[in-house]
């Protein structure tokens, strides 16, 4: 064989007899090749290679370019990611094959983020199987968006705080009265004007016109129903049964189930805290609070999880020591951990208190 042959690997079988496997590269681009029971396997190879390489050419792979994942405590609400490597492939007359991509996420990035940090990986999938994976790095860097600090309006001088506070109290709750309704998650912005147009829009009892103004004392009615605007962002906290066979997730590339599949009659919009994997059970935390769910994943905050897990054949003393203590994962060291042993005759294992 010539000088692009990089291994080569013979054997014998009685059902197969003689058998020779070698993989080649060229261009950059490698194939493998098999031959069984053939009496001219390396000359047939030499010849295999030269056809094969003959018919493909390499192109690189065009990942999709508006991957996003939400920031909570941004400047931004999202920030872009896209693969760490430059992945190039060989394709026969120039058609590249359906590929479809599976991003294993966090629910959240958290400010502040920097150029070039790790948000996860990838999978490029070929007939639902793995072809090629790698790291999702982000691609812009994310400021942390500090909490404002409400003026005091008792402060002293001659009353111009005073003043100040309350001109940004009513030019935070006056609104046109489109936007108004708007708000109230009762119509479209186009349906709300033309009903101030139709006279249905009263305020204190009286028909408005497009631009006038409400605040949150006015009696509004729509059509002769009270509407009330909110005051306040409604945090959601959720708790949920995840059964087996959902993803967890907001979105899957793949159309696998999703945990949000099983929510029902859920206005606002709430993320996983953590997550489960699919073929897992049990307790997931969903919220729209970017506070809590921080508390609860960061690392820092050292909350215990608990997971009952059930292995065939039996667990050994050293693996239960294997277990308890800390482990490299994803190149980080995890906490260690207290497994706790019961029916072992059954083969069911529960693992406590895990801090990984």
């Amino acid at each position: 064989m010539d000088e692009t042959v990089i291994g080569v690997k013979t054997g014998f079988t009685d059902e197969a007899g003689r058998c020779l496997v070698s993989a080649s590269v060229r261009n950059g681009i490698t194939l493998i090749c098999v031959t069984l029971n053939d009496r001219n396997d390396w000359q047939d190879h030499e010849v295999l290679y030269d056809y094969g390489f003959g018919q493909l050419s390499l192109q690189e792979v065009t990942f999709p370019a508006d991957w996003t994942l939400p920031v909570t405590g941004g400047t931004t609400g999202t920030a872009a990611v896209a693969p760490a490597e430059t992945l190039t492939v060989g394709v026969k007359d120039g058609n590249m094959p359906a590929w479809s991509y599976q991003l294993n996420t966090p629910p959240f990035l958290y400010a502040p983020l920097t150029a070039g940090q790790e948000a996860g990986t990838w999978k490029l999938l070929l007939d639902g199987r793995v072809a090629a994976q790698g790291r999702l790095l982000v691609q812009s860097a994310v400021t942390y968006q500090e909490k404002r600090q409400s003026r005091n309006p008792e402060a002293g001088g001659n009353g111009c705080c005073k003043n100040r506070a309350k001109k940004e109290s009513n030019r935070k709750w006056k609104n046109t009265n489109s936007k108004t309704a708007g708000r109230c998650r009762i119509l479209f912005r186009r349906q709300a004007e033309k009903l101030i147009s139709d006279g249905k829009v009263k305020v204190n009892g009286h028909p408005v016109k497009l631009g006038d103004k409400a605040t949150l004392a006015d009696l509004i009615t729509v059509g002769g129903e009270r509407v009330y605007l909110p005051r306040k962002k409604q945090y959601r906290y959720l708790m949920l049964y995840k059964p087996r066979g959902y993803v967890t997730t907001t979105s899957d590339e793949l159309n696998r189930r999703c945990v949000m599949d099983l929510l029902e009659d859920v206005e606002e919009r709430v993320y996983p805290v953590g997550r489960l994997d699919k073929d897992s059970e049990g307790l997931l935390l969903l919220t729209n609070d970017g506070s809590f769910a921080n508390g609860i994943m960061h690392p820092s905050r050292h909350i215990s999880k608990t997971y009952r897990v059930t292995v065939r054949p039996d667990v050994t003393e050293e693996q239960l020591i294997a277990l308890s203590g800390s482990m490299e994962l994803d190149g980080k060291m995890t906490q260690p951990a207290t497994v706790v042993c019961q029916d072992q005759g059954a083969g069911a294992c529960r693992p406590a208190d895990d801090h990984s």
